[in-house]
């Protein structure tokens, strides 16, 4: 394989891609979204109350919420790099591939675009007054979009899509949708900065998708 045809293949988007099946995965995080966002609000105090609320009634839940939303990423990635080590010890180059369009277009979106976006904007997360800051590098004013929304969208669709099982994808789709209420649950996030990340993962996961047929063995 030449050097153009192995850059080729690395930055091009899916030629297949399921927008489908994708939009199904996040099916159930849109749902709860639009339930919060009609009943509740997309933004503000209100919404930071009730998830207080929740999170104060409900201890238990709320250390649950509070574990996934730290250990969920790094789950997902462990499957990256399980599918990275045996790809290279087995000659999978399919899985070869996978693995590092997952390393460049995560390192690219949500290392650099995100954070640029998240910054750069300057939004203060919940509880945080008013106005933005941007510009400013200060964490409580980093509030949009939701860096850990966007990973797990980006990293989890497209192992689902990868992978093709029922049960899997099922999994992919509860986890997405946890991961997101945590942050709002946790009042790290508005409902706002939820549907930013969803946005900003789904097109990252457009281009770190691959099937497993487009290349030969």
């Amino acid at each position: 394989m030449t050097g153009v045809r192995f850059l080729y293949l690395m930055i091009a988007p899916s030629p297949r891609y399921s927008w489908s099946t994708h939009m199904l995965l996040l099916a159930p995080l849109l749902i709860v979204m639009l339930f919060i966002l009609l009943g509740v609000g997309w933004w503000g105090e209100p919404v930071r109350h009730f998830f207080a609320t929740l999170a104060t009634s409900y201890p238990s839940f709320t250390e649950v919420m509070r574990i996934l939303t730290h250990v969920g990423n790094p789950l997902v990635y462990s499957v990256y790099l399980i599918l990275l080590l045996r790809a290279i010890v087995q000659k999978r180059h399919q899985e070869l591939f996978f693995a590092l369009r997952c390393l460049l277009f995560s390192v690219l979106f949500l290392c650099v675009v995100m954070q640029v976006m998240k910054y750069g904007l300057g939004m203060p997360r919940p509880g945080v007054p008013w106005p933005p800051q941007p510009l400013a590098l200060i964490d409580s004013y980093a509030s949009f979009p939701s860096g850990h929304t966007a990973t797990i969208v980006a990293s989890a669709v497209p192992l689902a899509l990868w992978f093709r099982h029922r049960s899997f994808s099922w999994a992919v789709a509860l986890l997405i949708a946890l991961m997101g209420i945590s942050r709002m649950w946790l009042g790290q996030h508005h409902p706002v900065d939820i549907i930013g990340g969803m946005v900003l993962g789904s097109f990252a996961a457009r281009f770190i998708a691959w099937e497993q047929e487009t290349i030969a063995e």
